[in-house]
Order: structure tokens, then C-alpha cells, then sequence
């Protein structure tokens, strides 16, 4: 292929590069003396006949159809050679980012980025972590460790999770390893995954090797339950609750839908799964377990030993600081690592992401000395920031919290009252039911007082029979002592009354004991 027709136009950053397509219908065309014949294969079907020339235009993403005259196949493999090592030249200073954007409801890998290639020295965080990452990945792109993984029945998969703080440089180091190991990356927004079929539709179509990013994990890695032996730290925790709810809100992608597609049966075996957190100790312990996720990787605070490298790395001397406008970046020797020495010494280790770090660094790349001189100044405002920010988060927090407490105690008062109003109802029903027991206890009262009154005539009556009895007893007794010859008739008519006679008998008795005086 002429060197005349290389592309340049990757590198004109306020134009957008060309894209060269195949024209309608067929293109004939003659490479290394063979003949070839591209078709393009329209994917959108027109309801009327209309010619292929008149139809919507390529967008790049059309079957093609490569022939060549002749009996063999060499010639197409060559030309497929050439085009793809002409690619590659074309990207050396770069890497290929791809996105899904999901258009006409189409999950596929639609979008292609190219982004300069970064070096991993310029992502700050621990050295000996640095190194030890680099060299897992080194090992598990090996050719031995995939016979390795397969001879052992292990599945060729590594994870890894990037967590910290944001600006730490989580999705930096992620396109960096990219560049550094020259795989592609595909760019996995997890919130903007509509549903689990998407996300497997587009983890089926990726290649296999590359690096996956997984940004915002936290979108479905929450933990399904909440501990709550902490919830005496929620006002603490308020805000990133409350960030954590919004991811929810916005994806409708599932947990069991994410571990599917990591290490499920239909899993791609041989790609780099990155992920990227913000709260690492809210993500589910089904997501972050061995075999899902092999290694994690903590990216916290600028040290000093960061601060002092990024101090050089920017104001190193080469041949595009030189062409900085009233740049001051002449030193003497050693002059520079003094600098940077004093730098570092004056930035407070582990306060200070390597975000603000860096922009402090930005805005005085012309001159090292000013920024060695100023930096405790700047050191000095951003803290009083971070702790003006602190307390005013403090009492957001309060807020909510006291908002919290008014609704909880709203909702005991509700509860209370309805159950006050059971508590009445019972005691309305046990009155009532009271009230029917008196009443039924009151008749049963005037019943048996009427069966007693009753009783009591029947016994003043009976009473008075015995007395009128007794009067006439005694007045036949007095009868019978002056004519005693009618005693055996009384006694007779004694027996015929019963009890009483045997009262008259005494009276008998006695009167005839004292008779014979």
C-alpha cells in the first residue's frame, strides 16, 4: 500500500477524522495484481424497487463482501494482512476505546474512540502495588497460563477492582494498562444497561482478549441487605445512601444479570474484567468473591512519594515544555529534585486526591519555582475547603437525619393512635358486654326475689293454718279435761293431723300429769 495515501487525519484534533466507506452496489478494484469486488450489504430494506444508489447511506456498520477472481484464497488473506497491519500502524500512539450506545435498539459495540496512549508512570498511586498488578497481568497473558487454566479445568478469566475515592484515577489506570498490554478497551456504563438480555447481548460480542470496564459497579453491587447492626452510622453514611439510590433508580440491570455475564456458562474466557468503585465495602459479597474478582486494587490519597514524582514528571525538561509560552524551566544541576523534595515536604501526606494535585500543578506548569513557593498557600485554602465542605455535608446529614426522626416518630404517633383506637374498641365492647351481664344478672335477681316473696307468703300462710290449728287444739284440750270420756277422739283426730299432734300429746301429757293434782 503507497505511503502516499497514509492517513494523517487522526491527528487534526478540531476535525473530526474521516471514515472511508464502500460505495453503493458493487466496487471493483485491482491490489497486487488480482482483481477484486467489494459489496456492500444494505441492512435497512426498502419498501419500494429503488435502486441501491438512491438509497440511505453506509454508517459503517454493513456486511461486506470481499471476492477476488481466481482459484485460490491466498490473495484475500494477504489483502487482509496488509489492511489490518496498516490499522494497527495508523493507532501505535493510540488506543481503541469502544462504547455501546444502543442505537435503533441495536446492543452492539457501536462506537469507536481513539484516546492517546497514557503511560502507567503517569498514574500515581502505590509503587509496590503498581508493579505487582502489572506483573499478575503480565503472567495471565502468557501462552503457558491459558494451557495452564485449560489442562486444570480453571476457568481464563481474571478480575480486578479499582476502588477509592473519585479523583483517584481509577478510569486513568484503566486506559493505561490498555496501552501498556496494546488491547483494546470496551467502555461498560452500567447505569445506561436497560436490561439484563443487553448487557449478555453485549458481553456474547466481545473478543477474546481485550479489557472490559465496568464503571459505577456500585449501580447493582449494592449489598441486597442492610446491616442493621449499623444503623447507628447513618448519618455518616446519608449522602452515599442516597447516591447508591439514584444509581439503583437509573439502571434496571440485576446483580444475578452481572454474575451471569462475568463467570456464568455463556461467559467469554480469556478477557480482563475492570471495575471501578467508589465504595468498595457496599458492594455485594456475591460480586467481589475469589474467582469474580482476583485482585483488589485501592486507590486513596496522593502520598508524598506521588506528589514528588508528579512534581518531576511535569516539569521534566523536553522538547514540548521547551515551546511553553514564559516558561521557567531552566534548572542547574539537581536543581529540580530539590524542588521537587521541598514540594512533597510541604503537601500533607494523604489528604489531597492526585485530581486536585494536579490541576494545582497545571495552572503553574510555566514555572516550578512559583509553585514550590505558593503550594502552602493553595494547601491552606484547599483544606479550609475540605472542612467547610465537611461541615456543611455534616449538617445535610443532620437534616436528613432529624427528617428521618420527625417521620419515624409521625408514623409511632399513626401507629399509636390507631392502636388506642383499637384499645377503646375493646373497652366499648367489654362495657357493653358488662352492661348485657348486670342486665341479665339484675332479672335473674328479680326473678328468684320473686320466688322468695312467693315462698315467704306460702310460709306466712302455712304459718297461719298451724296457729288457727293450734287454737283449736287447745280449745278441744280444754274440751277434753272437763269431759274426759272424748280423749280417745282427740288423740284420733291428733294422729290425722301429724306433727302437731304430737304437740297437743305433750299438752296431753302434761295436762294429765297435772290433772290428778
Amino acid at each position: 500500500m503507497d505511503t502516499e495515501t497514509e492517513r494523517n487525519d487522526f491527528y487534526h484534533e478540531k476535525r473530526v477524522p474521516i471514515e472511508y466507506l464502500p460505495t453503493f452496489g458493487t466496487t471493483w478494484f485491482i491490489y497486487s495484481r488480482n482483481l477484486f469486488m467489494v459489496r456492500r450489504v444494505p441492512t435497512s430494506r426498502s419498501i419500494t424497487n429503488t435502486p441501491k444508489e438512491y438509497s440511505s447511506a453506509p454508517n459503517g456498520n454493513e456486511p461486506l463482501v470481499v471476492m477476488c477472481l481466481g482459484r485460490s484464497v491466498e490473495p484475500i488473506k494477504r489483502f487482509f494482512d496488509v489492511v489490518r497491519d496498516f490499522a494497527d500502524k495508523q493507532r501505535e500512539a493510540y488506543i481503541t476505546v469502544r462504547a455501546s450506545k444502543a442505537q435503533y435498539h441495536r446492543e452492539s459495540w457501536d462506537t469507536t474512540i481513539l484516546r492517546p496512549i497514557r503511560p502507567l508512570s503517569t498514574v500515581h498511586f502505590d509503587e509496590n502495588m503498581k508493579a505487582d498488578l502489572i506483573a499478575d497481568i503480565t503472567n495471565y497473558l502468557q501462552s503457558y497460563t491459558r494451557r495452564f487454566y485449560n489442562q486444570r479445568g480453571i476457568p481464563y478469566r481474571r478480575g480486578y477492582l479499582l476502588h477509592g475515592p473519585p479523583g483517584t484515577g481509577k478510569t486513568s489506570l484503566s486506559l493505561a494498562l490498555a496501552g501498556h498490554f496494546g488491547l483494546e478497551l470496551y467502555l461498560l456504563h452500567l447505569p445506561s444497561i436497560r436490561e439484563d438480555r443487553e448487557l449478555e447481548r453485549l458481553f456474547t460480542a466481545l473478543p477474546p482478549r481485550c479489557i472490559i470496564l465496568l464503571e459505577d459497579i456500585d449501580a447493582v453491587g449494592i449489598s441486597r441487605q442492610r446491616d442493621m447492626a449499623n444503623s447507628g452510622n447513618e448519618d455518616e453514611d446519608d449522602e452515599e445512601n442516597e447516591e447508591d439510590n439514584n444509581k439503583r433508580k437509573s439502571s434496571q440491570c440485576t446483580l444475578s444479570g452481572l454474575l451471569n455475564v462475568i463467570d456464568g456458562v455463556a461467559s467469554q474466557e480469556g478477557r480482563i474484567v475492570l471495575m471501578t468503585s467508589n465504595m468498595a465495602h457496599k458492594l455485594d459479597a456475591a460480586l467481589v468473591r475469589p474467582g469474580r474478582i482476583d485482585k483488589m486494587i485501592f486507590l486513596g490519597q496522593t502520598s508524598q512519594r506521588s506528589a514528588e514524582l508528579m512534581f518531576l514528571r511535569m516539569y521534566t525538561p523536553d522538547e514540548v515544555t521547551s515551546t511553553l509560552p514564559d516558561s521557567n524551566l531552566t534548572f542547574q544541576e539537581g536543581e529540580l529534585e530539590k524542588l521537587a523534595l521541598e514540594f512533597k515536604s510541604k503537601i500533607p501526606n494523604e489528604t489531597f486526591t492526585p485530581a486536585q494535585l494536579q490541576g494545582y500543578l497545571l495552572d503553574k506548569r510555566s514555572d516550578p519555582r512559583e509553585a514550590t513557593r505558593e503550594i502552602e498557600i493553595w494547601v491552606a485554602l484547599e483544606q479550609a475547603k475540605i472542612e467547610k465542605a465537611r461541615v456543611r455535608s455534616k449538617e445535610a446529614a443532620q437534616r436528613r437525619a432529624r427528617k428521618r426522626r420527625e417521620a419515624a416518630r409521625k408514623a409511632l404517633m399513626r401507629s399509636v393512635k390507631d392502636s388506642d383506637l383499637d384499645i377503646e374498641d375493646e373497652l366499648d365492647a367489654l362495657e357493653a358486654s358488662e352492661k348485657r351481664r348486670t342486665r341479665v344478672e339484675m332479672k335473674d335477681g328479680e326473678e328468684s326475689g320473686e320466688k322468695d316473696d312467693m315462698g315467704k307468703k306460702q310460709e306466712l300462710r302455712s304459718d297461719g293454718v298451724e296457729t288457727s290449728q293450734k287454737k283449736n287444739l287447745q280449745t278441744e284440750q280444754v274440751e277434753l279435761t272437763s269431759e274426759p270420756e272424748v280423749k280417745e277422739n282427740v288423740a284420733t283426730k291428733s294422729k290425722d293431723i301429724g306433727e302437731p299432734a304430737e304437740i297437743v300429746d305433750g299438752e296431753e301429757k302434761n295436762t294429765g300429769s297435772r290433772s290428778p293434782s
